[in-house]
């Protein structure tokens, strides 16, 4: 027997009373040993005993073995080893620690630099004395003062290096922003905590001209000359860019580069006798076509060239305007421009771009092809009319627009973006995950090029894919909303193997007399089990499942008004195919009718996603009868999303008893909003027509239906929300229900769904 078994069977014969410890005196391996094999303390109770009392021995390599045998934790082990450390020891008797040594802060780099529009990345090393100190949270103040930028403060935790990483927006406005890192309420930082950001203007993406239309006479000797001013998406001039001239192809004319000064401007002089009417000349900046200065030797043009000038600073402003979202004050700017000179095709282009994005479609598109008229090769405004067109459905003519675009700039990242959304929107996931990839691989660092791979990825029914495209866009801009809403969208589609369903409810009915349920009064109501399901996900976009369904309406109110029910089985599934754009569903079941009647069920529904905001649906029910009676309903909607968080589905219903002359027709309208923490809220309300028999048709006797009735009018109201709980969800139903002038139902209803 081993020593230690020998050892536990004689602390059987000691007293109960004698094993207790006070916690005050030193232990012994015999006390350790009693309390680990005891019931008395739990485990972390003992470690408190023995950091009060330390030990009255130094443990061996075998004694730690049978303390382990014995269950002893690591806790309990960290306990002993730190009174053995302090020379067996008491925590109560040993020297008060020095106090800790202040939290010193350093950053790795103390200024950064990059572009507007973009993220920018600083990371301190916090450390107390030399040790590094992770677990403290950092907050990055003044990150909220930078224009276009992350609108609050920025928090980040140290890691187990003690490093905090923080990543910034740099907003769209160039400059120099102070920030400083403050701790934690109490904690004091040494060392040097103040940061700089300077955010430098993006790539070059417009270029103003003064003048625009260079007016001239063929015998003047005086070179005229062309102010361009270079500015990125955000109207930031920028400095010490290369600009290029490329006048006609003609003796005397040579190509002319010079760099912008610090107002991000440069200066070109023409010698004026070369010039002929109709002359243009491309400004290049950066190897692409940004502008085109148009010559005319028309007199009426002079005034023109004043006019431009004066016109100069109204286009910044309509840009800075536009970048930052406030479209309809950029269209009236650009309104104004035009309005002193309707031939400045920088401002026709600008007004084109805030008007699509406002969807004033018409008036976009006659500014865009009203640009393209005068520069048939101007690609801002064939890509600009292709996002147009795609915005409103018209994937053909997109589709050649930035073709077009390609044509004349095949590097032009904007068309490349624009055929690959052509591709997502129309439905063709798979060629949509091809182009945006092909442009990922091109533009690495492009935020809106991988939230397209990801939306892409997550229709073709690749999670992972479209989980890592989604994270790559929010390391890059942690503003992006869509990012976060797929990233969101990909944790919904992971959803757990196995589902259970259950609701229960209270149903009341008014009107009712005389009923196995209500005798002597007008009301009536059952609480009960109204629907239960396990399902189980065998891939993503397959569901089976087996449903058992109790509710009580206004279509088998007969059976409760008589004191019976009809609960209803099915076993059935659903698959979604074709890259996503259509979803099939099948069920099969039975329910046993009052009377002996076994009817048999079978139900379906087909949804086509016609283009990525409007689906189509068709369904039906079929119940043939061993009674040589068949029930059916066939219905079809279709679902439009107005906004991107609102859904509005209007739906039609036709069915038929199975016995002559019965009928029902219903139309219901119903809307669904999508809140941001997943919550849905539903709402419909519907109306139809029920064409009746004398006599009933269910159950003889039913008093729902007085002889002689032939027609009645309902009517059905109803409220449905769903609140997700990480794999879980709760969901709630209001429902009322009217035969008008006659019976009605209302109906309380609670359910979760469970995810494993």
């Amino acid at each position: 027997m081993r020593p230690v078994a020998l050892f536990l069977a004689a602390l059987a014969t000691i007293p109960a009373a004698a094993l207790a410890q006070d916690g005050n005196s030193a232990l012994r391996k015999s006390d350790l040993v009693r309390f680990l094999t005891g019931t008395t303390y739990s485990k972390s109770e003992i470690a408190g005993i023995v950091r009060r009392s330390c030990l009255a021995f130094v443990p061996t390599t075998r004694d730690r073995q049978d303390l382990s045998e014995l269950g002893a934790t690591e806790r309990i082990f960290r306990e002993i080893d730190d009174c053995v450390k302090h020379g067996n020891r008491p925590v109560a008797t040993r020297t008060p620690p020095p106090p800790p040594k202040p939290l010193a802060i350093t950053p790795v780099k103390a200024s950064v630099s990059a572009m507007a529009g973009t993220v920018a990345t600083f990371t301190v090393q916090l450390r107390r004395g030399r040790t590094p100190e992770p677990g403290v949270r950092l907050v990055l103040r003044g990150t909220d003062a930078i224009p276009g930028g992350a609108g609050e403060e920025i928090g980040a935790v140290t890691d187990s290096r003690g490093r905090a990483t923080f990543t910034v927006p740099t907003g769209t406005r160039a400059g120099a922003y102070p920030l400083t890192i403050a701790a934690p309420e109490g904690t004091t930082l040494t060392g040097s905590a103040d940061l700089t950001l300077v955010t430098t203007p993006a790539t070059a993406r417009s270029v103003t001209l003064d003048p625009e239309i260079l007016a001239v006479s063929p015998t003047e000797h005086d070179a005229p000359t062309v102010k361009v001013t270079v500015a990125d998406a955000y109207g930031n001039a920028i400095a010490g860019r290369e600009v290029e001239f490329r006048p006609p192809q003609r003796a005397g004319f040579v190509p002319e580069t010079k760099e912008t000064d610090a107002q991000g401007e440069a200066t070109f002089s023409l010698p004026a006798r070369l010039l002929r009417d109709r002359d243009t000349i491309g400004v290049y900046v950066a190897g692409k076509q940004l502008a085109t200065v148009h010559v005319t030797t028309s007199a009426s043009a002079v005034a023109a060239n004043v006019a431009a000038g004066r016109t100069a600073g109204l286009m910044l402003e309509a840009a800075r305007l536009a970048a930052t979202g406030n479209h309809a004050k950029a269209e009236a700017v650009y309104d104004s421009v035009l309005a002193v000179d309707p031939n400045i095709l920088a401002a026709r282009l600008g007004r084109a771009y805030v008007r699509s994005w406002q969807r004033e479609d018409t008036l976009a598109r006659q500014d865009f092809q009203g640009v393209l008229r005068v520069d048939t090769a101007n690609v801002s405004a064939l890509t600009g009319l292709g996002y147009n067109y795609a915005w409103a459905g018209d994937w053909d003519d997109a589709e050649a627009r930035f073709q077009q675009a390609l044509h004349y700039a095949p590097e032009n990242i904007d068309a490349d973006k624009g055929l690959a959304y052509v591709s997502l929107w129309r439905g063709d996931s798979t060629e949509a995950v091809r182009r945006f990839q092909d442009v990922v691989e091109r533009h690495p660092h492009d935020a809106e090029a991988l939230v397209g791979l990801g939306q892409a990825s997550l229709k073709a029914g690749n999670t992972s894919r479209a989980r890592d495209a989604f994270r790559r866009a929010l390391a890059l801009d942690p503003t992006r909303a869509d990012a976060r809403q797929g990233l969101a969208a990909t944790r919904v589609v992971t959803r757990p193997r196995v589902e259970l369903s259950l609701w229960g409810g209270y149903t009341a009915f008014s009107g009712v007399n005389d009923t196995p349920l209500a005798r002597g009064n007008g009301d009536t109501g059952q609480f009960g089990v109204r629907f239960a399901e396990a399902a189980y996900w065998l891939r993503p976009n397959v569901r089976l499942w087996a449903q058992y369904e109790n509710g009580l309406t206004l279509d088998n109110i007969a059976f409760v008004r008589a004191g019976e029910t009809a609960p209803a089985y099915y076993l059935g599934g659903f698959v979604n195919y074709g890259a996503g754009r259509y979803t099939s569903r099948l069920e099969g079941g039975f329910r046993d009718l009052p009377g002996g009647v076994r009817q048999t069920l079978v139900r379906g529904e087909q949804v086509f996603d016609v283009t990525p905001s409007t689906v189509v649906k068709a369904g039906g029910w079929l119940g043939p009868r061993n009674d040589h009676r068949t029930e059916w309903l066939g219905y079809g909607a279709v679902g439009f999303q107005v906004a991107p968080r609102l859904r509005v589905e209007p739906t039609f219903f036709y069915s038929r008893s199975g016995f002559p002359g019965e009928s029902q027709r219903r139309v219901l309208l119903y809307g669904e909003y999508a809140f941001r923490n997943g919550w849905k809220v539903g709402t419909g309300i519907a109306g139809g027509v029920s064409d009746l028999r004398t006599t009933p048709s269910i159950l003889p006797g039913d008093p729902l239906l007085p002889d002689g009735t032939d027609r009645e009018k309902l009517w059905d109201a109803y409220v449905i929300t769903e609140a997700p709980f990480g794999a879980h969800r709760a969901h709630m139903l209001l429902r009322h229900q009217q035969i008008l002038h006659g019976t009605g139902l209302t109906v309380v209803a609670l359910g979760v769904t469970l995810g494993f």
